[in-house]
């Protein structure tokens, strides 16, 4: 059976995410969200237990989401997500999956031709001045 990754649980009703899998909570109440390394440590765990029919069901600080969606793309090279539509007429949870294997093979595609000085999307911006400072 599949796992169902809850980022945070901040005292939300996630009952309907069960469908999908086992809930899991990563983390369970007030996080600082510049604590990076902290929210890190405390997801290692968990998303080395992952498998990639697991999901990420979104919820919690943005950079937590952007932390353990990472993570769990990092190990299995795919990213399932559980995203809450409240505004429908019956709120409820919408699956989307993700595979970088494309990125993957795009990227090693353009390596050795010419620039044409088009970038691919996923390319990185150059650093400026005062960039995380």
């Amino acid at each position: 059976m599949a796992k169902v990754f809850v980022i945070n649980d901040a005292g939300h009703d996630f009952s309907m995410a069960e469908q999908y899998g086992e809930l899991v909570v990563m983390t369970k109440g007030s996080f600082s969200p510049f604590e990076t390394s902290n929210i890190f440590r405390a997801y290692e765990k968990f998303i080395a237990e992952s498998s990639p029919d697991d999901y990420i069901l979104l919820s919690g600080y943005t950079v937590m989401s952007c932390i353990a969606c990472s993570m769990f793309a990092s190990r299995h090279g795919k990213l399932n997500l559980l995203i809450y539509k409240h505004k429908a007429m019956e709120p409820h949870y919408v699956s989307r999956r993700i595979s970088f294997e494309r990125v993957e093979s795009r990227s090693a595609r353009h390596k050795g031709r010419k620039n044409s000085g088009h970038s691919p999307a996923w390319k990185a911006a150059p650093r400026t001045k005062g960039f995380l400072s």
